[in-house]
């Protein structure tokens, strides 16, 4: 009897053994509640080596994952942004003037731009008589944008638009003091400005008005902009938003200094890494004028 008994004890005691080993050393399932949560996954993947690799993001968050390179490139930039000071002062402004116009020479009469802050219309006009292109000009300013509808209202290929560009639609109340409001980056967002008209402006989502043009079915052939400050967040938006294949050439101005930018180092330096990633430059005037070309 005692001999029937022996092996199923042993049956019995390994099947118990395996319980045992089981629990403590195999995965155990999830209870039923978790099944239906919501997972949550961060952006860091894994190399080759099962070792977590992070994101690289730069100095000013756009919504970009850096290289390693291009965030490296950037850090010493802006390290070194008395160096770019000390270039901007020493500008050949006779150069950089003829520059930012005999280098168009591609532009034809079906060609199309976008002049993005046209002021009272001077570089509008002489971009028009480059080539007498499709010229597009948009002016959130109200004084500045009749100024512009007075001076191209003959000319049936101009089109003009009573609003600048930006991260998203929104309107924006600024000070407008002895009648300048060129910039609605110029004042201190913090401040009050005694004895300071206000104006109101329409800034309209960036991406949904490159979308109106059909940029993706036509590229621009020249995307132009002096918005006074608006530059930093309108290429960042064109860089993040994968916009900038869309545009054969762009011509730029770079402001310094304005209170109501911030962290303009950086971005400055962000802007140049990450736009290279498409465009080459044409001709490039240290945080001034400049022009790139699509790759």
């Amino acid at each position: 009897m005692a001999r029937r008994q022996l092996p199923a004890f042993i049956i019995i005691t390994a099947i118990a053994f395996g319980m045992v080993l089981g629990y403590f050393i195999l995965p155990r399932p999830l209870p039923l509640t978790d099944l239906f949560k919501t997972q949550h996954y961060s952006a860091s993947t894994k190399n080759d080596h099962g070792i977590t690799k992070r994101p690289v993001v730069g100095c000013y968050h756009i919504g970009v994952e850096f290289t390693k390179d291009e965030a490296s490139k950037s850090k010493r930039c802006a390290g070194n942004f008395a160096q770019i000071r000390e270039e901007q002062r020493r500008v050949n402004s006779g150069k950089m003037e003829s520059d930012r116009w005999t280098k168009h020479s591609y532009l034809r009469a079906d060609s199309r731009i976008v002049e993005v802050g046209g002021y009272t219309g001077v570089d509008a006009g002489r971009y028009i008589n480059l080539a007498n292109s499709y010229f597009t000009v948009l002016e959130p300013v109200p004084k500045y944008f009749n100024v512009l509808k007075k001076k191209f209202s003959s000319n049936p290929k101009v089109t003009i638009y009573n609003f600048g560009l930006g991260k998203e639609n929104r309107n924006l109340t600024f000070d407008r003091i002895a009648g300048d409001a060129t910039s609605l980056f110029k004042n201190n967002p913090n401040s009050q400005t005694k004895d300071a008209k206000k104006e109101t402006v329409i800034i309209r989502d960036a991406k949904e008005f490159f979308n109106s043009l059909g940029v993706q079915q036509k590229p621009l052939d020249l995307l132009a902009i002096n918005c006074e400050g608006c530059e930093y967040e309108l290429l960042e938006l064109i860089i993040a938003e994968e916009l900038a294949q869309y545009f054969k050439h762009i011509q730029f101005q770079f402001h310094v200094d304005l209170p109501g930018i911030v962290q303009q180092e950086c971005r400055y330096c962000q802007i140049m890494n990450l736009l290279n990633r498409t465009h080459s430059p044409m001709f490039q005037f240290s945080y001034t004028w400049q022009a790139w070309q699509l790759k």
